[in-house]
């Protein structure tokens, strides 16, 4: 239908033809030929549409997360810490950890958790989540803003608290 709308310049024409009437020949050839120039370039653009596949609603999200995924930072997948729930096993990028590893980076989280910053940095974003929430908010994505603050700083506790809650394995 747009095609059709766009090739059926027959508008054009009859204002050209109006203008034609009206005594002002001034450009209506030049007027014809940029308008036969314009049906070409129109009618080629649909022939390289009609040869090119479809994308269906799936691969354009796909594309979409990827070019975003693209501007923001890349995650280094060799820090991004799992809890096999089942084994109690640690993994730093797909890799478990050993226990001397898990000993020390429990250390680590302790030694944080302890410091006077720790609650200086989770009590403030948190103060500032629940500004935004309950003060500042205009719209539900101010809402949903905060609620990342939140899972963010839940986040962070739990992987503290992973290394943290650590009990070594008996030596036999």
């Amino acid at each position: 239908m747009i095609k059709e709308k766009i090739l059926n310049l027959g508008f054009v024409r009859r204002a050209i033809n109006e203008a034609r009437i009206e005594g002002t020949d001034f450009g209506v050839q030049q007027s014809q030929d940029s308008m036969e120039r314009f049906r070409i370039t129109v009618q080629k653009l649909h022939e390289q549409l009609k040869s090119k596949p479809v994308l269906d609603v799936g691969d354009v999200d796909k594309l979409v997360n990827e070019r975003i995924s693209k501007l923001l930072g890349v995650v280094d997948e060799n820090f991004v810490v799992t809890l096999d729930k089942k084994t109690g096993l640690v993994f730093m990028g797909g890799v478990r950890l050993e226990e001397q590893q898990i000993l020390n980076l429990r250390s680590e989280a302790n030694a944080i958790t302890a410091m006077q910053i720790w609650p200086m940095l989770s009590e403030t974003l948190k103060k500032q989540a629940q500004e935004t929430i309950f003060n500042k908010s205009t719209e539900w994505a101010d809402v949903v803003n905060g609620k990342v603050m939140l899972y963010c700083l839940s986040l962070q506790q739990k992987i503290l608290d992973i290394f943290k809650s650590y009990k070594p394995k008996p030596k036999p």
